[in-house]
């Protein structure tokens, strides 16, 4: 697990440490959860990565802006750190499974 705290040195960081998940607020300095997550999406190595997104922000419109770029899952805060866990672990299964289905989609 690494924390970052200048999410404008996300892409870097996560391209030397390739994480399984990633967790972002959706209020960050110098720029936004919404804007990092399409940042990263833009990679081809983390278009299927699994994102969590952490808010306190209860806003329809914001909660269909973050599942329209393609995130495994939002949580309102404070977060309940069992529905963190199962969250993530849906989030890993999930991905696992769509690269399996890609992967022999390619073998094909």
């Amino acid at each position: 697990v690494i924390c970052i705290s200048n999410p404008m040195q996300s892409l870097q960081r996560a391209a030397e440490f390739k994480p399984d998940l990633v967790v972002l607020d959706m209020h960050m300095p110098e720029i936004n959860g919404i804007e990092l997550a399409t940042l990263l999406r833009q990679h081809e190595q983390f278009l299927l990565l699994p994102i969590i997104f952490v808010t306190a922000d209860t806003s329809v419109r914001l909660r269909q802006s973050i599942e329209s770029i393609g995130v495994n899952a939002v949580l309102t805060k404070p977060v309940d750190m069992g529905a963190l866990v199962n969250a993530c672990e849906r989030a890993i299964t999930d991905t696992f499974s769509r690269s399996e289905e890609r992967r022999v989609g390619k073998e094909c």
